[in-house]
């Protein structure tokens, strides 16, 4: 912690970098809600049939789009093979996303069980007492 001061510019630097890829990173989810908004007049299956697109025209053009966004040689062959590496395994993260919201409602529901076995546990010892 003592080398993260604005002393060194430590500070200054990391936010330089994170507050443009922040506000980029909201953005791109607001474009998103509205697009989505917009394509559920059509249906759930217009909406995967959108992000389906979306990933084939990414995986197809990855080495255009990289090399607007990078002018460097030897960091335009990093950033392909991870954008690939992202596009293939994103479909995990909406895996991830359907399991913790689906097992959110059954962690509280043992919270609760818990909670209440606890709770009769305490009070029929306080009673003999």
């Amino acid at each position: 912690m003592k080398y993260f001061t604005i002393k060194n510019k430590v500070a200054s630097a990391v936010l330089a970098i994170g507050v443009p890829s922040a506000l980029g990173a909201v953005l791109m989810s607001v474009s998103q809600i509205i697009i989505n908004s917009q394509m559920a007049e059509y249906g759930d299956m217009a909406i995967a049939a959108m992000g389906v697109a979306m990933k084939v025209v990414t995986i197809l053009f990855t080495n255009q789009i990289v090399s607007a966004f990078l002018a460097d040689t030897s960091a335009f062959g990093y950033a392909v093979q991870f954008s690939r590496i992202l596009l293939t395994t994103s479909f995990l993260f909406g895996v991830f996303y359907v399991l913790t919201n689906a097992l959110q409602p059954v962690a509280d529901i043992v919270s609760l069980v818990l909670a209440y076995v606890l709770y009769v546990n305490t009070s029929k010892k306080m009673a003999v007492q």
